[in-house]
């Protein structure tokens, strides 16, 4: 990663939310993990709508260390939004994600990059040992996994966990996915070339997660009205499959009715009559959901995020630009 030492080498992408306790020592951690490797980078630090002075922090720490570039939203939109407002302006050839909480370790990230160099275009990091409330973090946690598997089909221990890296090319397509950039990694997951997992450690320090258990079942809820497309489609499968042995079982009854001359009951008929109703119904479902979803991706024509104020040497290229 350091051979072209004309180009950027990693822009560290890092959501901000309330998070002024923990940002100095993020800072200090991630610039030594990454000096030590002899690397060029970047911190992108987006305050996504902050109130407890972490967008003083920022401007503080832009001052004393250039390759800070901070971002501030007008108001809060959320983790997803923050990194998508990051991946639009990196410059380095790997982007990492991190959380500012210290719940991720920077001292981590070497491992995700090592993955990079061994030619995986998205590396995800997933948490080994988790301290969280089992019932209300860790459950939801997991069936939001199990949900996403079963939606996109691509198995991944944890979709969760805030320290990833990826390539620059899939950090700049994402822009181009609308409401899908919601949930990143699913995204980020289906459009990677290659797929990688490394073991990550928990934090012990800083602010704890502030995803609540309504929160994730929230979560789980926009996912699928998100990607549901290939959830719709199983519908219709499962609908065709449904009408199929309906008609199967007509034509054994049938067979039965005229080889025989004894018919096989009312209960039978019914069977078959309900599974052929039903499985057309479900066919139908699928059908309208498959294009309901397709107009709903169509017309996401809104702004996924606002910026306030941003990076002055950004502001500086916006300025002689066309």
């Amino acid at each position: 990663m350091a051979a072209d030492r004309s180009a950027m080498d990693v822009s560290v992408v890092v959501p901000v939310y309330q998070n002024a306790g923990t940002l100095r020592e993020l800072h200090r951690r991630i610039a030594k993990v990454l000096d030590d490797r002899d690397l060029r980078f970047e911190i992108i630090f987006v305050d996504d709508g902050s109130k407890d002075g972490s967008w003083d922090a920022l401007k503080a720490l832009a001052k004393e260390d250039a390759r800070v570039r901070p971002l501030r939203f007008v108001r809060n939109f959320g983790q997803a939004a923050a990194l998508s407002a990051g991946f639009e302006r990196v410059q380095g050839r790997v982007a990492v994600t991190i959380d500012a909480d210290l719940q991720n370790l920077p001292e981590d990230i070497p491992a995700l990059l090592d993955e990079i160099d061994r030619g995986y275009e998205f590396v995800s990091g997933y948490r080994t040992e988790r301290e969280d409330h089992y019932l209300f973090r860790v459950l939801p946690s997991r069936l939001l996994n199990r949900l996403v598997q079963a939606t996109i089909g691509i198995p991944l221990r944890d979709y969760g966990c805030g320290l990833n890296a990826l390539s620059r090319r899939l950090a700049l397509e994402v822009r181009h996915h609308g409401e899908m950039r919601r949930f990143l990694k699913p995204l980020v997951v289906m459009l990677a070339e290659s797929v990688s997992e490394v073991p990550v450690r928990q934090g012990g320090s800083g602010d704890r997660s502030r995803y609540s258990f309504s929160s994730l079942v929230g979560l789980q809820l926009d996912f699928f009205t998100g990607f549901s497309r290939k959830t719709f489609q199983r519908i219709g499968l499962f609908g065709v499959l449904m009408a199929l042995a309906g008609f199967l079982g007509g034509l054994v009854y049938v067979a039965i009715l005229f080889g025989f001359g004894h018919p096989l009951g009312g209960r039978f008929q019914a069977l078959i009559i309900l599974a052929m109703v039903l499985g057309l119904q479900l066919v139908v479902l699928g059908l309208l959901g498959e294009f309901i979803v397709r107009i709903y991706h169509l017309t996401q024509g809104q702004p996924f995020y606002l910026l306030r104020e941003k990076d002055e040497r950004e502001a500086l290229r916006d300025d002689d630009g066309p």
